[in-house]
């Protein structure tokens, strides 16, 4: 499924989302968004998109006081989100790994070495090739 990009708020709603990786409410999302910042309509308009567009899914109801409310979770870590913006703009799984190792040379202070992540990256290949290449 070929997805379009996150709205800006959008993309903050699937960061509260990701951020505490479990079932939310729309009650728990305006909570976290703070200062009545979204109100329930608007809320409940935004997960209505975010679900057409495949970025959520109902995953389960739950009981406040007098009404029952829909949970929703994310149908993709950030992780895969990124990849997938990554090679809408045509970049393959060869350059998104340049980048990847840009990015740690922009973080790094000049001589530091980052033992775990390269005990990640090797993890990854090792995956990978377990799995032929596919996943």
């Amino acid at each position: 499924m070929k997805r379009k990009r996150l709205s800006n708020t959008e993309d903050e709603m699937m960061n509260l989302l990701w951020q505490e990786g479990r079932p939310l409410t729309s009650l728990e999302l305006a909570e976290l968004a703070g200062d009545g910042r979204w109100s329930s309509s608007y809320i409940q308009k935004m997960l209505a998109g975010l679900q057409k567009n495949g970025y959520v899914e109902v995953c389960g109801v739950q009981r406040d006081k007098n009404h029952y409310l829909r949970q929703f979770r994310a149908c993709m870590t950030k992780e895969e989100y990124v990849a997938e913006m990554i090679e809408r703009e045509g970049l393959d799984a060869a350059a998104i790994a340049r980048v990847a190792v840009a990015l740690v040379r922009k973080k790094r202070a000049p001589g530091q070495r980052h033992p775990e992540l390269l005990d990640q990256l090797e993890k990854m290949l090792a995956d990978y090739g377990q799995d032929g290449g596919e996943g």
